[in-house]
C-alpha cells in the first residue's frame, strides 16, 4: 500500500487532483463501477494532462469473500483487486482498497450511519491530505455522505454520482424502515444542495432531482454502452451450443428491480408461448441463490423451455448472443420511475429490441422515441397479446432502430467529453443534448 501514498516529482506538476470514491460496494467485482467510473478515468488519464487521478474504495471485510465457496472467492476477489490495481498503475492512477471492519451493510440505519462515519472519516481525512485532493467524485449515497462531511471540514468540492435513489430502493427492498427512509431523504437534500454537480442517468431522474432541490446543478450521463464490447454477432454459434438455434429467445440479464419481478417474466413467457410455441426463455443471473429460487418458482408454475445461467460479468457480452429480445420487466415502484438500467444499453447494442413494462420510465421514453422495442404489461393479457403480435411483426425494424440508438445516443464515445468537463475543467458547465 505504501506506493499508493508516495508522491513522485511528476505528481507535484499536476494542478488538479481528483479522487474517485466508492463505499460499501464490491467495486473490484462490479461491471457498473468498472464501466462508469474506472474506465472513463483510465481513458482520460492521458487526455487530462493537468489532472492526477486517485481511487479509494471502502469495502466491508464481509465483501472480501462469499458465503458460497468462501476460500475460492477470497482467492478470486484478491486476484480481481490485483488486476484493477495493475490497470491503475499502468495509467498512473493511485488506488487503494481499504477494508472496513464493522460496517457490513450498504443501506445504513442511523446507528450504522454513525459507525460508518467514525470509521471512514479519519482515514479519508488523512488520505486526502496526503494526496492533496481538490475534487472528489463520489459514487452513490454512502460515498457522497463521506464527501459531504469532508467538505464541511476541509472545503473539498465533490461530485454526487447519484445513479439511483438510495432511500427509495432501501425502503422498497426492506433494508430501511420508514424512519430510515425519512432520515436519508433529509440527508439526500443536503447531498444534492452542497454538491458541485449531480450526475443522473435519465431525463426523469433530472426532473426528480430538480423537484428535491430546485435549481440544483445537474447533468445527464446515461448508462451508455461500449459498442465495441457489446455488439450483434450473426456468426455466433452459441445458440446452437445450447440447442436453441431455431428458437426465438427472450432473454433477461442481471438483477431485478425487486425480488418477484421474475414472475412478470413467467407471465409474459406463458403468453408468448401460447402465441408461438418456438419461444424460449433464457435468464442470466450472477447470483446462484437467485438462480435456484427462480428455477423453483418456474417449476412450481409448470414452465417449460427455459434456461437459467450464472455467467461471470466478463462473459455477459457473449451470452447476450443467446437472445433475440431483451426483457426489462419490473413492477411499479418509486425507483423504477427515474432509473435507466445498464442492461438496457447492453441489450440494444447486442441487437436485442427491448420489451419493458410501463413503469420503467427512463427506458420507456427511449423505446417510444426511437421505436426500438415494446411497452407491455404482462398483467394485462389482452393488451399484451396485441402488443406482442405487433412486436413480432415489426421485429426487424425494431432491431435496426435499437442498434441505431446504441450507436448514437447511448454510444460511450459520446459521453467521454462529459467526464472530461467534470474532472478536467475548473468550471463545470456541461451542456447535454438529452435527445
Amino acid at each position: 500500500m505504501e506506493k499508493f501514498f508516495t508522491k513522485s516529482k511528476k505528481d507535484i506538476l499536476y494542478n488538479r487532483r481528483v479522487l474517485l470514491l466508492t463505499a460499501l460496494e464490491r467495486s473490484f467485482y462490479s461491471t457498473i463501477i468498472d464501466n462508469y467510473l474506472f474506465n472513463p478515468a483510465l481513458e482520460l488519464s492521458e487526455r487530462c494532462k493537468n489532472v492526477k487521478f486517485f481511487y479509494l474504495g471502502f469495502i466491508p471485510l464481509t465483501m472480501y469473500s462469499d458465503k458460497h465457496r468462501t476460500f475460492q472467492k477470497v482467492v478470486e476477489y484478491y486476484n480481481r483487486r490485483k488486476k484493477v490495481a495493475r490497470r491503475f498503475s499502468s495509467s498512473g492512477i493511485g488506488g487503494v482498497f481499504l477494508p472496513i471492519l464493522f460496517t457490513s451493510r450498504f443501506y445504513l440505519t442511523s446507528m450504522w450511519f454513525i459507525l460508518f462515519l467514525l470509521e471512514t472519516l479519519p482515514l479519508i481525512f488523512i488520505i486526502t491530505f496526503i494526496w492533496n485532493i481538490r475534487l472528489i467524485h463520489a459514487r452513490s449515497y454512502p460515498a457522497t455522505l463521506i464527501a459531504w462531511v469532508l467538505k464541511k471540514i476541509r472545503n473539498i468540492e465533490y461530485i454526487f454520482d447519484m445513479r439511483g435513489l438510495y432511500p427509495e430502493h432501501g425502503y422498497e427492498n426492506h433494508r430501511l424502515n420508514k424512519e430510515g427512509y425519512e432520515f436519508w431523504k433529509r440527508i439526500e437534500r443536503r447531498l444534492i444542495r452542497d454538491s458541485k454537480i449531480v450526475i443522473s442517468v435519465s431525463e426523469p431522474m433530472v426532473e426528480h432531482i430538480h423537484k428535491i432541490v430546485p435549481g440544483s446543478n445537474t447533468t445527464l450521463i446515461p448508462l451508455y454502452v461500449d459498442t465495441k464490447k457489446f455488439h450483434p454477432n450473426k456468426s455466433s454459434t452459441i445458440k446452437d451450443v445450447y440447442g436453441i438455434g431455431d428458437r426465438f429467445v427472450i432473454l433477461h440479464s442481471g438483477s431485478f428491480g425487486t425480488w418477484g419481478d421474475h414472475r412478470l417474466i413467467s407471465r409474459l413467457f406463458c403468453i408468448m408461448k401460447e402465441m408461438d410455441s418456438s419461444v424460449f426463455l433464457v435468464m442470466l443471473t450472477g447470483r446462484k441463490d437467485n438462480a435456484y429460487n427462480i428455477n423453483k418458482d418456474f417449476v412450481d408454475d409448470n414452465l417449460r423451455d427455459y434456461l437459467i445461467l450464472s455467467p461471470h460479468p466478463e462473459d455477459v457480452p457473449r451470452m447476450l448472443h443467446l437472445g433475440d429480445a431483451g426483457l426489462l420487466l419490473e413492477r411499479e415502484f418509486l425507483t423504477q420511475k427515474v432509473c435507466l438500467s445498464v442492461k438496457f444499453g447492453e441489450y440494444i447494442a447486442s441487437g436485442l429490441p427491448v420489451i419493458a413494462t410501463p413503469y420503467v420510465e427512463g427506458a420507456k421514453r427511449l423505446i417510444n422515441r426511437y421505436k426500438c422495442g415494446a411497452i407491455i404489461d404482462p398483467d394485462d393479457t389482452p393488451s399484451a397479446r396485441e402488443k406482442i403480435r405487433d412486436f413480432l411483426d415489426e421485429y426487424n425494424s425494431l432491431r435496426e432502430n435499437a442498434l441505431n440508438l446504441a450507436d448514437t445516443y447511448l454510444n460511450k464515445d459520446r459521453w467521454m467529453d462529459s467526464y472530461y468537463s467534470l474532472w478536467c475543467e475548473e468550471d463545470i458547465t456541461i451542456k447535454n443534448d438529452n435527445r
